[in-house]
């Protein structure tokens, strides 16, 4: 039981990570394609940070497969343009393989993919161990604070 509320918890700190991700996506579609659409900038945002985890809706996998390519440059870019994102992205999407095991006895089917696209992509940090969740949320609030900075 204490497993599961951990590990439910462990899920909302990797939305926390998925939001500070849609919102940075959002703001490089507008800057980078001069794209003022919000919601057309906001449906590839949600495609890009739901790519990473490889947790798409249906409606986020629709957007992603007809903007594949400009989607995953982006998702490179972001590795690049932040590099100090690369830690709590490959934190996040350990916790949440974990958590997603935790929960319901196995991992989504997609886990391996997911892994090898984020380091293909240059955005997973190779080696290393899953983090605790305690450390792990508090790593996040200390990201969101720097980022609001």
């Amino acid at each position: 039981m204490a497993e599961k509320k951990l590990a439910e918890k462990a899920l909302s700190g990797v939305d926390t990570v998925k939001l500070l991700l849609y919102e940075t996506f959002e703001e490089s579609f507008k800057i980078k394609y001069q794209v003022n659409n919000k919601e057309h900038n906001g449906e590839l945002a949600e495609a890009s940070a739901n790519e990473i985890f490889g947790s798409h809706t249906e409606e986020s996998l629709r957007v992603f497969n007809e903007n594949r390519e400009l989607i995953i440059d982006e998702i490179k870019n972001l590795g690049a343009t932040y590099p100090e994102l690369k830690r709590i992205i490959t934190d996040s999407i350990r916790i949440y393989m974990i958590a997603k095991f935790r929960l319901y006895g196995k991992y989504p089917e997609n886990y391996e993919e997911t892994f090898n696209n984020a380091i293909e992509r240059g955005i997973f940090i190779k080696g290393g161990e899953a983090p605790e969740v305690i450390p792990f949320l508090i790593s996040i609030e200390d990201s969101l604070r720097r980022r609001k900075s």
